[in-house]
């Protein structure tokens, strides 16, 4: 049993970089679809982020060895869109969870928040995540909204849709992608998910720190009519790490501008993706919906998707 006095709690510098990476991994290895964070990933959007604030960001250490890690971040973004909010996330390696140390990293980050007058912070806890309950309970977090994680598994190339006349689709590789199509993908994100729970306006900057962590196994679809721009979606070529081996794909970001909804396109879209992974030996697809979205539900199931997991947004009012 560890003495709760030998807990240390601290903000963290560039130097612990690695320590971070390894508690966030070990502590989402339970994630059937976790997609492990990179030293370049934490470099980019804790240490060189425009919306770091150090000391809402904390690290957990026993005998000098780092075994939980959280944040409280400040979305300036949302702040700028009236949004008076905030997201608090916390990660502990398995063998050190239910000592308490998860619930002390929330209060810190809460603390922080609370000395900046933010006004409520919202965290995410997945469906395999039930020990995050006890800090929730504790600081009386409230469920206010439901998302689903669903999959779909080919046995077969998926169909190909035809796309109403007109319109047409330009695949770019993130890794490529410039900054002239970049503001295009602004600009047609902020469109198509204004409407959208939790949505805040992006800036070109969210996308170009994005893309310089990316692998190289990110697709971009525009969707266009003409040289305008109606609609995107995101693939990656994702990998498990239940089983290494088996490829699992994520489609993410996928939209289409209102006046171009309900004519089939979404659903072209999507299957394109699929399509795209499928070329590249993956015949999982893994996907992220939120529960009121009837519309999309209806296009994913009617593509062979199925709900494999549910998470839970919390809110608490600080």
């Amino acid at each position: 049993m560890v003495n709760p006095d030998s807990i240390h709690y601290r903000n963290p510098t560039e130097a612990d970089i690695g320590s971070i990476v390894n508690v966030i991994n070990s502590s989402k290895q339970e994630l059937p679809f976790h997609k492990k964070t990179t030293a370049k990933e934490v470099d980019m959007f804790v240490f060189k982020s425009p919306d770091l604030k150090e000391s809402g960001y904390w690290l957990a250490e026993i005998n000098g060895k780092t075994v939980g890690y959280a944040d409280g971040i400040i979305i300036d973004s949302r702040i700028a869109a009236g949004k008076n909010d905030s997201h608090v996330s916390v990660d502990v390696i398995p063998k050190y969870r239910g000592m308490g140390i998860e619930t002390e990293l929330v209060r810190l980050s809460l603390e922080y928040l609370k000395s900046k007058n933010i006004k409520s912070a919202q965290t995410i806890v997945e469906d395999q995540a039930d020990w995050k309950k006890e800090f929730i309970s504790k600081f009386k977090f409230n469920d206010i909204r439901h998302s689903y994680s669903m999959i779909c598994e080919n046995e077969t190339e998926p169909h190909m849709y035809n796309l109403p006349d007109g319109i047409k689709f330009e695949d770019i590789m993130f890794k490529e992608i410039n900054e002239k199509q970049l503001a295009q993908a602004v600009n047609i994100l902020n469109e198509t998910f204004a409407e959208h729970f939790n949505y805040s306006p992006i800036k070109i900057d969210d996308l170009i720190r994005i893309r310089d962590t990316d692998t190289g196994n990110t697709m971009t679809t525009l969707v266009k009519k003409g040289s305008k721009n109606i609609g995107i979606g995101t693939f990656d070529e994702g990998v498990s790490d239940v089983n290494p081996k088996n490829k699992v794909g994520v489609a993410l970001g996928l939209g289409i501008s209102k006046p171009y909804r309900k004519k089939g396109i979404g659903r072209s879209l999507l299957s394109h993706g699929m399509r795209w992974m499928w070329n590249r030996g993956i015949k999982t697809v893994n996907l992220d919906v939120d529960a009121k979205n009837a519309d999309a539900l209806k296009i994913y199931t009617s593509l062979g998707f199925n709900i494999n997991s549910e998470d839970i947004t919390y809110q608490l009012e600080l």
